[in-house]
């Protein structure tokens, strides 16, 4: 068996530059845009996406809305587990746990991650408590908002 030696004058620094070498950074990126930012492991995904440099949606900041819901194009396995609490804002908002995930509750691990947004800069979400009889808004005659009875999502706790 062939023998195989290193030799480094500060073999602790060495050390840490192979550790290195073989685990790099986490590194995340935003699609449509396909801005990417290496990150620290356990970095919230809505920070990873801000380093990237996109303004990326978010609304409660504590996984409860669904505002900052994205699509994980790649990398699931390098996220931290859904909790119950996501699970259940992903439910209320249809989407499937296995390919969608809330960036304000949720840490990269490790390896690269391939996220694209649900709301991009040409779209809005409004959200509204109308009367249970009318399916639009008016507000101050300056805004009008009409909506299509199917375009109308009713949420438990609205």
């Amino acid at each position: 068996m062939p023998l195989l030696r290193f030799f480094a004058a500060n073999p602790i620094l060495a050390a840490g530059n192979i550790a290195e070498s073989f685990n790099p950074m986490p590194k995340v990126t935003i699609l449509p845009a396909g801005a990417s930012a290496e990150v620290e492991p356990g970095e919230l995904l809505l920070d990873a996406g801000e380093k990237a440099g996109i303004d990326m949606e978010a609304g409660c900041f504590n996984c409860s809305c669904g505002t900052c819901v994205v699509e994980v194009v790649s990398g699931m396995a390098n996220l931290e587990e859904a909790t119950p609490e996501e699970l259940d804002v992903l439910d209320q908002w249809n989407k499937d746990p296995e390919r969608f995930r809330l960036t304000c509750c949720v840490h990269i691990k490790q390896g690269e991650v391939v996220l694209k947004q649900q709301h991009c800069a040409n779209q809005a979400l409004l959200t509204f408590r109308l009367p249970s009889h009318r399916n639009w808004f008016r507000a101050a005659g300056s805004l009008w908002v009409a909506c299509p009875d199917e375009a109308i999502r009713i949420y438990p706790g609205a």
